[in-house]
């Protein structure tokens, strides 16, 4: 039993450590896109993937340590009911695997606000592009309407 306390106490500073990296990344990112700072904004990318990298090795090394529990005859569905069946010698094991959990939530959180906000700033930058492009005038769907030959205001029409 010690060997699986000692893998899910080490596991879990492990990821601690991987998820504060990722919030600390996203949190530079909305810094250098809200300040338009593009370049480096598309240099976090190379410390993103090494990130992504480290969490993946360590969904592998809890699958692993899952199993083993499983093997021992311990609940393995996840590491929440397996610390819940375990006497830990060391009582902040449990304290750390809630640490964990509640900042995974606040991960998920911040990836879905960034993922929103960049969708939306990519529909806002088509919707303007249209504009630009039509001089702001919507083709009808339907119909054979013709639209007058359009002197774009924007955009050079020789263009």
């Amino acid at each position: 039993m010690l060997s699986i306390e000692v893998e899910l106490r080490d596991l879990l500073v492990e990821l601690a450590d991987v998820q504060q990296g990722l919030l600390d990344l996203l949190s530079e990112k909305r810094t250098h896109a809200a300040a338009g700072r593009w370049e480096a904004l598309t240099q976090t990318q190379t410390r993103h993937d090494e990130l992504l990298s480290e969490l993946e090795r360590l969904h592998e090394q809890r699958l692993g340590l899952l199993a083993r529990a499983a093997e021992a005859g311990h609940p393995s569905d996840s590491l929440t009911t397996l610390a819940d069946r375990i006497e830990f010698e060391e009582p902040q094991v449990k304290s750390e695997l809630r640490r964990v959990a509640a900042r995974m939530r606040l991960l998920q959180h911040e990836s879905l606000t960034a993922w929103v906000v960049t969708q939306r700033s990519l529909l806002h930058l088509s919707h303007l592009l249209e504009i630009l492009a039509t001089g702001g005038r919507l083709r009808p769907t339907y119909g054979r309407e013709t639209l007058p030959v359009s002197q774009g205001t924007y955009v050079d029409h020789e263009a």
